[in-house]
């Protein structure tokens, strides 16, 4: 995660480049902003209630968008919604989840690059997260699962979806090519790290992966 630290320097780009939105429109406040505030505050009771640190993370969203409710009314939260959405991308996911998507993901990459390398040629085999070749084995562990390609080039594409002006399906295919481009690019990084093995030694391969 460690896009994480940028995520709220593009927020605040986001707040920017929308600035003329309330140019044109005259901000008010609105007492309704403290509804959102009081939900923001109940997450964080519940998260230390059920030891749930991800809904303590979030509960930061909820409350962002009461205080630009409760300052500048609803005219301020459509100028600042996106940016506050796209915060979400700071916050590491939910451990249960990171766990699941983890283990499917250490799957797929390791099949993809086991058929990668054999279709170059390569004697490889895959025994659960491992590939097995001439020149030793490689273990796909939970860190070389891609989980966090995948959360970086979601965040990436969300981020270009949100400032590129095409129509809504451009915007889709955009989000949704974010998955096959970051197990791609882990394949890569797999394939390369084994042929480095095969062709100079473990040691070479360590600082190719």
């Amino acid at each position: 995660y460690a896009h994480g630290y940028l995520v709220p320097l593009f927020a605040l780009f986001l707040l920017w480049r929308r600035r003329a939105m309330l140019a044109v429109v005259k901000p008010h406040h609105s007492w309704w902003g403290v509804l959102l505030v009081l939900v923001g505050a109940a997450l964080r009771v519940a998260a230390a209630y059920l030891y749930f640190d991800w809904l303590d993370a979030a509960s930061l969203l909820p409350c962002l968008a009461g205080v630009c409710i409760l300052l500048g009314g609803w005219a301020a939260l459509r100028w600042a919604w996106p940016a506050i959405a796209f915060l979400l991308f700071m916050i590491p996911l939910p451990f249960r989840i990171e766990t699941a998507f983890g283990q499917r993901l250490q799957s797929i990459s390791t099949l993809a690059s086991t058929y990668t390398l054999q279709a170059l040629g390569l004697p490889a085999l895959s025994e659960g997260n491992t590939i097995v070749l001439p020149g030793g084995v490689i273990g796909v562990a939970e860190a070389c699962s891609g989980l966090s390609m995948l959360t970086t080039f979601f965040a990436l594409a969300t981020a270009v979806a949100l400032v590129i002006r095409r129509p809504w399906l451009d915007k889709g295919v955009v989000l949704l090519s974010a998955a096959p481009i970051a197990v791609a690019a882990n394949v890569t990084r797999i394939v390369a790290t084994a042929l480095a093995q095969e062709w100079f030694g473990r040691e070479t391969a360590h600082h190719v992966f």
